[in-house]
């Protein structure tokens, strides 16, 4: 049985197909929770923590997309995926000032998103 765990393990993070739906369903729930009435989220009383979640929101997806892609060899594709990404973060922050009810663009989430994402890139080349 341990000897199926494991397999299945080595399996599930050498195929960059799981990577890739997960990155599509932690997308979906970035943008629900972002689009949310405000009142509809718990209440954090430190603003620092806000802009912890945004940090890890996009250095998540950050993480998704360097396994989710990894076989992309090329530099500047994966450039273009981070600067989506990063484009994703400005575009979910312009939605909640004028699509989403009782809430408000940031530049400081704009900001954290932008860190979050470029710190895992940053991180990926320097290991390589």
């Amino acid at each position: 049985m341990q000897r199926l765990i494991s397999s299945l393990s080595a399996y599930s993070l050498a195929n960059p197909l799981i990577f890739r739906i997960a990155l599509l369903c932690w997308v979906a729930i970035v943008l629900t929770i972002s689009l949310l009435p405000q009142h509809s989220l718990p209440k954090v009383g430190i603003n620092f923590i806000d802009l912890a979640v945004h940090f890890f929101m996009y250095g998540l997806m950050a993480v998704l997309i360097i396994f989710g892609f990894r076989n992309i060899a090329r530099k500047e594709t994966q450039i273009k995926i981070f600067i989506g990404l990063v484009v994703l973060g400005i575009i979910i922050e312009f939605l909640q000032e004028y699509v989403a009810i009782n809430r408000f663009l940031s530049l400081w989430d704009m900001f954290f998103n932008s860190i979050g994402a470029s710190v895992i890139f940053l991180r990926t080349y320097l290991i390589e």
